[in-house]
């Protein structure tokens, strides 16, 4: 049911004028950096989480899982940072196979702007 939420807001995330937002500098575990332009064509999955809260923890072990079955049919999953602490995102970020946005950034406008996506509240 979890999987199916987070395709949903893939669908939001697309039908919406984002370009703004998303346009920043993406990275992945590796270092490696991402532009929006290289998830032209993706359909792309916001994935708001921290690693204070139980249910994120709990569930990012299974969208790794769906993320890993669904290579190569065009999907990207962009992590924002809700941790409470750079070093604490950097260390959960480890264990992530999909890009995210900096730490700064997360917790910033940028964050800000893509949490108002999935009307949440913390």
């Amino acid at each position: 049911m979890k999987v199916f939420v987070v395709l949903a807001l893939c669908s939001v995330a697309c039908a919406a004028n984002l370009q703004k937002i998303l346009d920043t500098t993406y990275t992945v575990v590796q270092g490696r950096k991402y532009t929006l332009e290289d998830f032209k064509g993706k359909y792309l999955a916001i994935y708001h989480s921290a690693s204070w809260g139980g249910p994120c923890r709990r569930f990012t072990p299974n969208l790794i899982s769906a993320y890993k079955a669904l290579l190569g049919w065009n999907f990207q999953v962009i992590w924002v940072s809700r941790c409470r602490s750079s070093s604490d995102s950097d260390s959960f970020f480890q264990k992530m196979p999909w890009v995210r946005i900096s730490y700064s950034e997360g917790m910033g406008w940028r964050g800000d702007a893509l949490f108002k996506l999935t009307n949440q509240r913390y």
